[in-house]
């Protein structure tokens, strides 16, 4: 499951959208996070930018 969150970063100041794409993968217990403006084909690279949650607990869905 791909969840993309847009934001805006103080040294964007021209808005070209940078994109943050979580990818979610509940059986690993795993979500891998990436940086990216489609508008720019660009891709972050910094460890705030690009990097992997292990071990999450993922809570049950409410019903």
């Amino acid at each position: 499951m791909f969840c993309p969150t847009q934001h805006q970063e103080p040294h964007n100041a021209d808005s070209n959208g940078f994109l943050s794409h979580m990818r979610v993968m509940p059986a690993d217990k795993t979500v891998q996070v990436s940086t990216c403006s489609p508008h720019l084909d660009e891709n972050e690279t910094g460890t705030d930018n690009k990097f992997t949650i292990e071990n999450f607990e993922f809570l049950p869905a409410a019903r």
